[in-house]
């Protein structure tokens, strides 16, 4: 008969922030990130900006869906099979 057989991919997930002016987002799981376990960015912005949209992509360059945080400030999302592409961020004036 069938057999399901579960892989689990147990590399580190690579993170790297594009870089962007008025701010700065970072990863608060630097190392230590695994397919699937939840990762948090934080954005700091310069004063007299403010973090708006998130854009984050896996390696393939497809978007990966985040839960943005009440203050805008950080997202969550699981962290994708093969590594994250990029993870940056808009900031409009206050």
């Amino acid at each position: 008969g069938e057999k399901t057989v579960t892989l689990k991919d147990r590399r580190a997930v690579v993170q790297k922030a594009e870089s962007c002016t008025n701010g700065k987002v970072y990863s608060n799981n630097a190392s230590g990130a695994y397919a699937g376990d939840t990762i948090k960015w934080t954005a700091e912005a310069a004063d007299g900006y403010k973090p708006s949209t998130f854009t984050v992509k896996d390696a393939l360059g497809r978007d990966v869906a985040y839960t943005k945080s009440e203050d805008g400030e950080q997202i969550t999302f699981p962290a994708p099979y093969g590594g994250l592409g990029n993870v940056r961020t808009a900031w409009p004036e206050r």
